[in-house]
């Protein structure tokens, strides 16, 4: 019985002790184990490692933790490499602008110099006309430095571009450039009359980050003038030369109808034959034709020798081809047929009268060359040119064909056509080169054609040439219609010859003009005093000055000039009124003696209006 109890106690206990073990065993695999597992990653991923990856040992409440917590990780690691790859772009990015910025200020830079560097004024300004870029050409030309100028209005500040301000409001309104050629300036920094320059002056519209303004480009063409000038010049002497001989045959012609009608008149006179009033009339009548063509004749010469600046006015092109053609009768061979189509009306542009003539006296010779001088030997010599004028409104073929017309525009078109000898296409399109010709040596200096493009161009008009083999040329000019030009002039309303009284005091070396003025003025009702020349003049004046009321001066004089006589005269009376005559044009040396205080000048020959108007002007002149 004892053992029997023991053996069971001690089963009891093995039992009990064997349950302890497997229930420690149990617990620990389900519930100590994983909970370890769980920590161990929760460490690992506080350390930063996400690459953990818990095993799930049972399904059942910590299997769902573990789940969870294995997902959660994934999701940040996910989350990390997208924060990392996010990081890794903006980096790039950052690197990127910041090599973007370097390249673009490396580039402003860069377009910095070349805009200080340029010989061309560059001047932006903003949509308040505030000045945001001026270089270093605009300094030297106004004398303004940048630091002075930048952010301040361009017209509150004395510089030669404040005439530029209206055009400034249109360029911004329009958003169309404008461009204008040869404008001069005679502006200096210290304020003081300045050389009159010549310079292209452009506005473009100007539109950066939303903010509108504008942009003032000036290009200094005063050598390039010069330059064109001189071979304007060369060519109009050149032209002159051509003309010589039919000019010096025509005044032969007009001084025989004078001197011929003279010497009738001295004869019948000496005979003691009576002259009816008729006839005496008819021989004035034929004298005063004779002079008026003459003075037409030196007239053109003096137009075409002169130098010139270009002086833009209202031109009748009717009026111009009469002009031009007047001389080509003069001139051009007798086998030369002359045919004239004018325009109706008042056909008007903006033009230098001067150069327009020289234009269409260029295109004339050479078409007369084409049919005499420049046909092959034993080729029958002389033709037909025809001068036309015709009204051209542009459309889009007239536009294709030439590319310089303007749509908007209407043009005259002169057109000199002949029937001479033709030109190919490669001559064609060299005809506008300077010094290049086809006429034999001595016989053309390859300058009228060039120069001919030139004046066109800077009249805003544009030159069509056709050449047929066995029908001759035709070179046409586009000329601007000038807007409101097609009204009828003005005739001018016939006034009665003025009168005054007074002494006058004319000095000429030449009888003849002497005698004349003094009986035109006796007619005006003025007395008269009689120098022949400069120094015998002062004397009178220096003796007569208290009554003499003007003085007709002669420019060109032995002893003393005019210019000299003046200077003595205005030092011993201030107030003295001169009226200054010569028989070449206005030029450079009678505006110097002009601007000395001379009040007028009349340009011989005048005639009886002419002088009595003018002296009447310059005697009840205020002093």
């Amino acid at each position: 019985m004892h053992d029997a109890v023991l053996k069971f106690v001690i089963m009891i206990i093995i039992l009990v002790a064997l349950s302890r073990y497997g229930f420690y065993w149990f617990f620990y695999g389900l519930l100590v184990t994983p909970l370890k597992s769980l920590t161990k990653g929760v460490y690992a991923v506080e350390s930063g490692n996400l690459d953990v990856s818990l095993p799930v040992f049972v399904e059942d409440e910590i299997g769902y933790i573990t789940h969870a917590f294995n997902t959660m990780v994934a999701s940040i690691k996910e989350a990390k490499r997208k924060l990392q790859d996010e990081a890794n772009n903006l980096f790039a990015a950052h690197a990127s602008l910041e090599a973007s910025h370097h390249e673009i200020r490396v580039l402003q830079h860069y377009l910095s110099n070349i805009i200080e560097s340029m010989p061309s004024v560059l001047i932006s300004i903003d949509e308040n006309a505030k000045v945001t870029q001026w270089n270093a050409a605009a300094e030297k030309l106004t004398g303004i430095r940048a630091t002075d100028i930048l952010g301040k209005t361009l017209w509150k500040v004395r510089s030669p571009f404040n005439n530029l301000e209206n055009y400034y409001h249109e360029v911004i309104n329009s958003q169309k450039p404008l461009l204008f050629s040869r404008e001069q300036l005679a502006y200096t920094a210290d304020g003081e009359k300045g050389e009159n320059k010549y310079y292209n002056i452009a506005l473009y519209p100007l539109v950066a980050n939303g903010i509108s303004g504008a942009v003032v480009r000036i290009d200094d063409i005063t050598e390039l003038e010069k330059m064109e000038q001189q071979l304007r010049q060369a060519q109009k002497m050149d032209t002159i030369g051509t003309l010589a001989s039919g000019l010096a045959h025509d005044f032969n012609n007009i001084l025989g109808g004078i001197v011929g009608t003279l010497s009738l008149l001295k004869y019948k006179l000496a005979k003691g034959v009576p002259i009816s009033p008729e006839a005496t009339s008819e021989y004035i009548d034929t004298m005063e034709r004779a002079g008026k063509r003459a003075t037409e004749m030196v007239q053109q010469l003096l137009t075409l020798s002169r130098k010139q600046e270009l002086s833009f006015a209202a031109v009748d092109l009717n009026m111009t081809i009469k002009h031009v053609v007047r001389v080509c009768e003069n001139t051009f061979d007798k086998s030369i047929e002359i045919k004239l189509a004018f325009a109706p009306g008042y056909p008007v542009v903006k033009a230098d009268p001067g150069q327009i003539e020289q234009v269409l006296l260029n295109l004339c010779v050479n078409a007369a060359h084409a049919m005499t001088i420049m046909r092959p030997e034993g080729e029958h010599k002389g033709g037909t040119m025809t001068i036309s004028l015709s009204s051209i409104t542009p459309d889009k073929f007239f536009c294709t064909g030439h590319p310089e017309a303007k749509p908007d525009e209407t043009y005259w078109a002169l057109s000199v056509q002949d029937t001479g000898i033709s030109m190919d296409t490669k001559t064609i399109a060299k005809i506008f080169d300077p010094f290049f010709t086809t006429k034999e040596k001595g016989k053309g200096t390859g300058l009228g054609l060039a120069m001919v493009y030139n004046i066109i161009q800077q009249h805003k008009g544009f030159i069509d040439v056709y050449s047929e083999k066995g029908h001759g040329s035709t070179f046409s000019i586009y000329l601007p219609q000038m807007k409101g030009g097609s009204e009828a002039p003005l005739k001018k309303t016939q006034k009665t010859l003025p009168t005054g009284e007074g002494a006058i005091l004319i000095i000429d070396d030449e009888e003849i003009m002497r005698e004349m003025a003094k009986d035109i003025l006796a007619e005006c009702g003025y007395t008269t005093i009689l120098a022949e020349n400069g120094s015998e003049g002062l004397e009178i004046f220096k003796t007569e000055h208290a009554r003499i009321v003007m003085v007709l001066l002669d420019m060109v004089m032995p002893k003393m000039s005019g210019k000299e006589t003046f200077i003595e005269m205005k030092q011993l009376d201030p107030g003295v009124k001169v009226l200054l005559t010569s028989g070449f044009s206005k030029n450079e040396d009678i505006e110097g003696i002009l601007d000395l205080g001379v009040v007028d000048f009349i340009q011989k020959p005048f005639t009886l209006e002419d002088l009595a108007k003018k002296t009447n002007a310059i005697v009840h002149r205020k002093s």
